[in-house]
């Protein structure tokens, strides 16, 4: 599957402006006389412009058909929340200690109170952002109607993508909290970024699961279940590249994610290995020892 393929599945929808209506003064006396200008109690005030939403992105290189009265790039959330996600985020990033409770209230001047009304501890706003990643993703995927008519395969590029898109908002914030990097190896509590890996996991076995049922992913006894764990590790392993990427907009994540997806979403599908098993199988159904001894 490549990059363009997908990038041209999508079209743009530009809402179109509505022309704005005229009046001319009705001419008097001969057809060669001056055309008599409006009173100010006639005239009419040329009809305001129609604004055009912009349309969104869902890749570099794709714009999705989204609707406009809709932003998944930002879930819901509140002033507050808000308000003490970004004063966690400027104190993991501008210190090497690991935010607390009480430095995050003086920084974002709120009671532990109000606190404690939208999270339980420090390390669940850390949680909070990279859950709203996948979020985010999943909500601009499913507005999408191009997506909808993607097989399995092309939906887990899609979401790749769309991830690494979007992302780069949160690339410092990333680069801070993902394994082997930055503070995440000294926190005692759970890895922050595990609220994100069981998100793309029931993700990806939703996906998988459509994909066995149209016949587009083989099922293969106990190693379908395993699906989602081959592809985490794939999101692993173009993290630590995409992290490491220092192209212009990361255009070589782009081929990246085309280059190291081939190989497990061909094995996801029917491969050669089936076609061989068929073989086999088809022989040893067909093979008849009559014709190889007398009885």
């Amino acid at each position: 599957m490549h990059t363009a393929e997908i990038a041209n599945g999508t079209q743009k929808r530009m809402a179109k402006q509505p022309k704005s209506k005229t009046t001319t003064a009705a001419k008097a006396g001969p057809a060669k006389s001056k055309v008599a200008a409006p009173s100010k109690a006639t005239a009419k005030k040329p009809a305001a412009k129609a604004v055009v939403p912009k349309p969104r992105p869902t890749t570099r290189k794709q714009q999705a058909d989204l609707p406009s009265e809709t932003n998944p790039y930002q879930p819901h959330s509140t002033v507050m929340e808000d308000k003490i996600v970004q004063a966690y985020k400027e104190l993991l990033l501008g210190t090497d200690t690991e935010p607390t409770v009480h430095s995050i209230c003086q920084k974002a001047e709120v009671t532990e109170a109000d606190f404690h009304k939208h999270f339980a501890t420090a390390a669940d706003v850390g949680k909070k952002i990279w859950r709203k990643l996948a979020e985010a993703v999943t909500a601009t995927l499913a507005s999408s109607q191009t997506y909808a008519q993607y097989g399995a395969r092309e939906k887990l590029l899609a979401y790749f993508y769309t991830f690494y898109e979007q992302a780069v908002a949160e690339r410092s914030f990333i680069a801070k909290t993902w394994p082997e990097s930055g503070i995440a190896g000294l926190l005692s509590h759970e890895s922050l970024f595990e609220s994100y890996r069981d998100a793309f996991k029931m993700y990806a076995a939703e996906v998988v699961a459509d994909g066995v049922a149209s016949d587009e992913v083989k099922e293969r006894l106990s190693l379908s279940s395993r699906y989602p764990d081959l592809l985490w590790v794939l999101h692993q392993r173009l993290m630590h590249f995409w992290l490491a990427d220092t192209s212009e907009q990361f255009t070589a994540t782009e081929r990246a994610i085309e280059v190291y997806s081939k190989v497990p979403l061909e094995l996801m599908g029917h491969n050669i290995l089936d076609s061989m098993l068929d073989a086999l199988k088809f022989s040893f159904e067909s093979f008849k020892p009559e014709r190889f001894f007398r009885l």
